[in-house]
């Protein structure tokens, strides 16, 4: 059997360490396969979305 689930994608806008490119990049290539949800946050960086957010 095949488990199916939601894929959560959440990426920071200004992320210095992982470009947001590669998030969408990740969000484009899944999307038509899985049911996806991506959350850019606006001026979040690699390790503070939850402080932004």
């Amino acid at each position: 059997h095949r488990i199916r689930s939601i894929v959560l994608i959440i990426h920071g806008t200004e992320d210095d360490v992982i470009d947001v490119s590669h998030g969408f990049a990740l969000y484009n290539r899944i999307h038509m396969q899985h049911q996806t949800e991506p959350l850019w946050v606006d001026g979040a960086g690699h390790n503070d979305i939850e402080v932004k957010n």
